[in-house]
């Protein structure tokens, strides 16, 4: 993959998959916003975790933070 959100885990420890998603929030003060969301597996081959990871109220340009954090704990589990 050489584009889109999953060049991210490219670098993970081990081969991971997964999906990305957003979906759209209006705050108490009527500011649009996002909520962000990575769910995935690893390793591919073998699955041995999965996990959801959910980022709440974000705004709408900024870059999708559940993916590196996704990765963070993925290369946590795999350290283990």
């Amino acid at each position: 993959m050489h584009e889109g959100t999953g060049t991210a885990l490219q670098q993970a420890r081990w081969p991971v998959a997964g999906k990305s998603g957003t979906a759209q929030v209006t705050d108490a003060r009527g500011s649009k916003l996002v909520n962000q969301w990575f769910i995935g597996y690893g390793p591919v081959e073998k699955p041995k975790y999965a996990v959801a990871v959910l980022v709440q109220n974000v705004p709408e340009t900024d870059k999708n933070k559940s993916i590196p954090l996704f990765r963070e704990v993925m290369d946590q589990l795999a350290d283990q």
